[in-house]
């Protein structure tokens, strides 16, 4: 990779089949933002990716409740710490239609992240704040 005048990156690189013994290169200039034409979009399209969950109350004290609205949806959390130490949860998964009240009187105050991904590769992540 190369920076190039105009704030953009010259971008090489090659593939190897040990199989067929053939070579592909490849070489690509994008822009600042990695965009490789005028006006290209970057990025994951969050629509599409993300699964929409309602936590509240936020911050909280005792008990967090979250809720997918996805009705069909089951989701896999993972809860962490600022420092990205896990945090022991009861039940870290969440049935979609059926709210989940996560009980966090044992937490000690500050911010947490709640991740999650359904069955789908949709994923959502939100801080918590714990009083």
């Amino acid at each position: 990779m190369l920076a190039t005048e105009d704030g953009g990156f010259l971008l090489s690189g090659q593939a190897i089949n040990t199989e067929t013994n053939s070579q592909d290169a490849w070489l690509l200039k994008v822009d600042s933002i990695g965009c490789p034409y005028p006006n290209c979009t970057v990025g994951i399209d969050e629509q599409e990716r993300t699964v929409m969950v309602d936590v509240w109350p936020n911050p909280c004290t005792d008990v967090l409740n979250i809720e997918a609205a996805d009705r069909s949806a089951t989701i896999e959390m993972t809860v962490t710490d600022m420092s990205g130490r896990a945090v022991t949860t009861p039940d870290p998964s969440l049935q979609g239609g059926e709210p989940l009240r996560m009980d966090v009187s044992g937490w000690p105050s500050g911010v947490y992240i709640l991740k999650g991904m359904d069955e789908k590769g949709r994923s959502f992540s939100v801080k918590v704040v714990k009083q």
